[in-house]
């Protein structure tokens, strides 16, 4: 099984429609639409599916959540990071630990946001494009 974690701000989500992208990423890397034969089965871990960041708290505490989130990220073997806010404090600790366990972590920056340098020196690549950026996963990582 290879493990994927999609990272990124949650806090001020306020619709559905703001986080479908992450929802279209898993689709386009766990079931591949058919066009390719992986190696191994995918997994995508996005933490939208665990917690209900919108309509009410799903979660007791803060600390809780960022315990779960950071072990799935452990247990991960490719980190995709979020850029829509690149001045969430999460985010950058899901950088950090992904960066000091030494995992491979590609960025999407669609907004074209203004990223920290640490930030970008952290993540090995960066798209704009996010079908771009799962054609790069799938011919690096899953073929």
């Amino acid at each position: 099984m290879f493990n994927i974690y999609i990272c990124g701000s949650v806090t001020g989500i306020k619709s559905k429609e703001e986080v479908e992208y992450r929802n279209s990423i898993k689709c386009k890397l766990e079931d591949n639409h058919g066009f390719y034969e992986y190696k191994q089965k995918v997994s995508v871990f996005n933490p939208i599916d665990h917690f209900n960041y919108i309509d009410e708290k799903s979660y007791i505490s803060e600390k809780e959540v960022m315990r779960f989130e950071l072990n799935q990220l452990r247990n991960s073997d490719l980190i995709l990071v979020d850029f829509r806010n690149p001045n969430s404090l999460g985010t950058m600790a899901e950088i950090a630990t992904a960066y000091e366990l030494r995992k491979p972590i590609i960025g999407f920056n669609a907004g074209n946001k203004n990223l920290h340098p640490w930030q970008l020196e952290m993540c090995d690549v960066v798209f704009m494009d996010v079908d771009k950026m799962c054609s790069y996963v799938v011919e690096k990582y899953l073929l």
